[in-house]
């Protein structure tokens, strides 16, 4: 072998080690500011019906979760981003919920570098150690839903009287459609925005009649609360 490819070859493996070395240490920072506590999936258990939902609205029906590390976590999760159409870039988006939802656990990281590295930490943690259930678990316990609710159990009793398993279908699906942003979408303050949004989701989970289905859930949602209302319980959470 001649000078020239000895040359090339350890420049390679140079670069190589080097990149490693960076992913290394980028994903040490992050995840030294990341306690313990706040890694492990929820204990709550869903509605089945409800966490299908979920997966038919906000994944695409998919429940494939690629598994990152170190090395792919910063390429795939800029793809998902840029390509979100196949599985793995839907479960790379299901990734990115879950993070955010999980950060919500503990106080906010300063400085967005600090931030971005702590996110990619978490969704490699979450990636390798939770299931696509317990994922789906977890974002119904802990995501917002508008009106001072944290989690799908606060939101069923603050929008319908009830508990989540006493839900009709078409009443999970209404909560499980304000779960983009409660706020954006509160059928008290943006009813035709919440309207086109819940009949695509309902067109997502198959359901029948979606037209009478968003009816019946708007009825006893707009009972509860009227937009200065939900505009005040959002100021003041």
């Amino acid at each position: 072998m001649g000078a020239w490819p000895k040359w090339v070859f350890a420049a390679s493996l140079t670069l190589a080690s080097l990149y490693a070395l960076v992913c290394w240490g980028l994903y040490a920072c992050g995840r030294a500011m990341l306690p313990d506590e706040g890694l492990a999936p929820t204990t709550y258990r869903a509605p089945a019906s409800i966490r299908a939902q979920l997966t038919a609205v906000e994944f695409d029906g998919t429940q494939s979760i690629p598994r990152l590390n170190p090395f792919t976590a910063v390429p795939a999760l800029l793809m998902a981003a840029t390509q979100p159409s196949s599985d793995r870039e839907r479960g790379l988006r299901i990734l990115s919920h879950a993070s955010r939802v999980a950060s919500l656990r503990a106080p906010a990281i300063r400085g967005n570098l600090r931030r971005h590295l702590a996110d990619m930490a978490r969704a490699i943690v979450i990636s390798r150690h939770w299931s696509s259930g317990q994922i789906g678990n977890t974002l119904l316990a802990e995501s917002h839903f508008g009106r001072s609710a944290r989690g799908v159990e606060q939101a069923a009793l603050a929008y319908y009287g009830l508990p989540a398993n006493q839900l009709r279908a078409e009443e999970s699906l209404a909560l499980v459609t304000l779960m983009r942003g409660p706020r954006y979408y509160d059928p008290a303050c943006h009813r035709e925005r919440f309207e086109a949004r819940y009949l695509r989701a309902a067109e997502a989970t198959e359901a029948k009649a979606p037209n009478l289905a968003l009816d019946r859930a708007m009825e006893r949602m707009l009972q509860t609360a009227d937009c200065g209302t939900t505009r005040n319980r959002a100021t003041e959470s």
